[in-house]
């Protein structure tokens, strides 16, 4: 037999076969590789599943699996300026199932259904048969989202093979879906964004802010993921568990919105809109000294509970609820624009305040080009509003008045000055924001077309081109009010750690500072003073405690369609607030100035 070994491992090593002994010695071999081969396939898949953890002799039993898992880090909660809890966590007990060993009992179904009727967990399920189908795959799978504490008690004592409790956290929100848009929500890493989170050490199954506030202020909220190392049994029940690194929650964030206003706001949008038959519309409104966004809303919204259990009928729903016309909408500003081109005659030296133009109704000077638009008084009954200066310009909304001056100074000129006045740039606000159209050559070239002299003139009126967002307009308004003064709109106020400790307090952010004569300020002011408190817009605002300075503007969207919107600050003296409406298909723009209104008008109740 020695002679056998000898001749078979030599005979192993010059690769021949041919002596009894050498087979069977070589067929001991073979299983023992065999044997070794599938030992370390085990090995290797153990250590697999079990992450940097190795798997150790004498410290895991036969069977049983050692996993290094991620504890997620509970994410820092959402407040209003105030205080009030707009975003938390709460707590919830899924209960799960490993269906195997269920599946090849002859009873094991049945008793496992009768077990979760026991205890109140049957009801995602009409028989065993039904829950027996839903074992099938084979996977490990969730019978109840909302476990009863019964079964939760009778889990831990009676430890049954296959069923676990696992403990998630998800978002609470207390809006009431009038903040949705500028909230947001938390997901699993989009495919586009798997680089940017890789980068920054996130596993790839992490939940992280998608849109709104939780994706903006992610670096804040999502604080520092621990580890455990858990230790399971063959069929996947946890048998221990253990923290290797603490989990850091992350740090509350305060936006500058007041949730008072914002439902304010949002609920007399949604009257007004289904009022008149308007599709949708948006009201944004800022503190005018800093530029912080106390009012962001967009209709129509949603709730927590549609976005998670109804998200493809939103889908699908024509009136566009998923999107936030706040800051992603852009309309044509009307004879809001009209404010600009004021300014830029006045600055230009165009015309001074007291020089006076007379509507003539029909605006002739390219008449042998075959353009010939009129006043939008002439269009309604044939008069015309006279001989007029730039404040009463304004406050009448004359569009003859500004073909004139819009057509001396010129589009380059008139945008240079909205540029000035922030009129075509983006607002600042920490959200996703659709970008400007400033109507004129430069943006026609981009397009590569053209741009004919007489477009000059609905351009000086708010038509044409041009295309601003909300958040946009206000951000003008505000600039109007602050004398030329252009600070970043933004919805961070501050961020604290869980110690209580400041991590960020915002400060001001100026991004432009334009000179603008006094002289100007008081024509382009006055003629807004004008406007709300004479006519419809003196209606709606008579009687109220505060003044305000105003501009509706009416932009034609189609023959029969124009939006509605309002522009305006207060108090005209001394201005703190900014706000602008917009209501699709909202035909005229004094429908615009009553949901402003509303919101003007608890503002300042507050303020008493």
């Amino acid at each position: 037999m020695k002679e056998g070994k000898k001749t078979s491992v030599k005979k192993r090593k010059d690769g021949k076969t041919g002596e009894s002994g050498f087979i069977c010695s070589s067929r001991y071999m073979i299983s023992g590789w065999v044997f070794a081969a599938v030992l370390t396939v085990f090995l290797c898949r153990a250590l697999w599943l079990g992450g940097s953890s190795p798997v150790l002799p004498g410290l895991v039993s036969a069977g049983e699996i050692v996993k290094e898992v991620t504890v997620p880090a509970l994410r820092g909660q959402i407040y209003d300026r105030s205080g009030v809890l707009l975003v938390g966590n709460s707590y919830k007990y899924s209960l799960k199932c490993n269906g195997i060993q269920y599946l090849y009992s002859e009873t094991g179904v049945e008793e496992l259904y009768l077990l979760l009727c026991k205890y109140g967990c049957g009801d995602k399920f009409s028989s065993s048969e039904e829950l027996g189908s839903f074992l099938e795959s084979g996977k490990t799978v969730t019978l109840c989202e909302d476990t009863p504490m019964s079964m939760i008690a009778y889990i831990k004592n009676e430890r049954p093979a296959g069923l676990s409790v696992e403990k998630t956290c998800e978002r609470t929100f207390y809006d009431g879906g009038c903040a949705s848009h500028i909230l947001g929500h938390t997901g699993k890493i989009q495919e586009s964004s798997v680089e940017y989170y890789s980068e920054l050490g996130y596993p790839m199954d992490a939940t992280v802010g998608v849109d709104g506030a939780e994706a903006a202020f992610e670096q804040y909220l999502h604080g520092t993921d621990g580890k455990m190392r858990v230790t399971y049994d063959s069929v996947g029940n946890t048998i221990s568990a253990e923290i290797i690194t603490e989990p850091s929650a992350g740090s509350d964030i305060y936006l500058t919105i007041d949730i008072e206003l914002q439902r304010t706001a949002y609920e007399t949008l949604k009257s007004k809109a289904e009022e008149i038959g308007s599709e949708g519309g948006a009201m944004v409104a800022s503190d005018v000294s800093n530029g912080e966004v106390l009012v962001c809303s967009s209709y129509p919204s949603y709730t927590a509970e549609q976005y998670k259990n109804e998200y493809s009928l939103l889908q699908q729903d024509t009136s566009s609820p998923l999107f936030n016309r706040a800051v992603s909408g852009r309309y044509a500003p009307g004879s809001v624009m009209k404010l600009s081109t004021a300014v830029a005659a006045l600055e230009e030296g165009v015309i001074k305040p007291e020089d006076t133009i007379t509507d003539l109704g029909r605006y002739d000077y390219y008449e042998d080009k075959g353009y010939s638009p009129v006043c939008w008084l002439y269009g309604k009954n044939g008069t015309t509003h006279g001989e007029i200066n730039v404040r009463q310009a304004i406050m009448h909304s004359c569009n003859y008045f500004f073909f004139e001056v819009g057509r001396l100074t010129g589009i380059n000129a008139m945008n240079e000055w909205s540029l000035k006045l922030g009129l075509g740039e983006f607002s600042g606000i920490e959200l996703p924001e659709a970008s400007a159209v400033l109507a004129g050559p430069a943006d026609r070239l981009k397009r590569s077309d053209y741009w004919g002299e007489g477009e000059t003139l609905a351009a000086a009126i708010g038509q044409s081109d041009n295309l601003f967002t909300p958040a946009q307009l206000c951000s003008f308004i505000s600039v109007l009010a602050e004398d030329g003064t252009k600070y970043a709109e933004h919805l961070l106020l501050s961020v604290f750690a869980q110690t209580g400790e400041a991590v960020y307090v915002y400060e001001p952010k100026i991004l432009k500072s334009t000179e603008i004569s006094e002289s100007t300020l008081n024509a382009v002011r006055g003629g807004m003073y004008d406007a709300a408190h004479t006519g419809t817009i003196g209606a709606v605002f008579s009687g109220k405690n505060y003044e305000i300075a105003g501009k509706t503007g009416t932009a034609q969207i189609s023959e029969d369609n124009s939006n509605a919107l309002f522009a305006a600050y207060a108090p005209f003296d001394s201005p703190e607030i900014s706000v602008v409406c917009v209501l699709e298909n909202g035909t005229d723009g004094f429908n615009a100035a009553y949901p402003a209104e509303a919101l003007l008008t608890a503002y300042f109740e507050r303020a008493k």
